[in-house]
């Protein structure tokens, strides 16, 4: 049975709860709207490339083929290059478990 107070403990409890999960719910939107890649973010990520593929950089070329295409589909008239992109924390800065390497 429960009395006045225990109730009004209970709803308090509840709602302290609901407001952490709006909470959590918002950033996770926020996330996901900053996640999105655009087209300008791939362009850029293959321009770096660029110059790999002009000069047939074999080992180049392999470490970018190992690093963002997942699989690629051949068709009859075309092609499809599923690409893999890093996953980036988007709110902590970090990369997760790649290691940044400056070039």
């Amino acid at each position: 049975m429960f009395t006045a107070y225990n109730n009004f403990m209970f709803h308090f409890e509840l709602e302290a709860q609901k407001l952490h999960f709006e909470q959590k719910l918002l950033a996770v939107k926020d996330i996901t709207e900053k996640a999105a890649i655009t087209e300008d973010t791939l362009r850029q990520l293959l321009s770096q490339f660029r110059d790999h593929i002009a000069k047939r950089d074999i080992p180049e070329i392999k470490k970018f083929i190992a690093s963002y295409v997942e699989k690629v589909i051949v068709y009859e008239k075309h092609l499809e290059v599923i690409f893999k992109l890093p996953v980036v924390d988007l709110a902590y800065g970090d990369e997760g478990s790649r290691t940044p390497v400056r070039r």
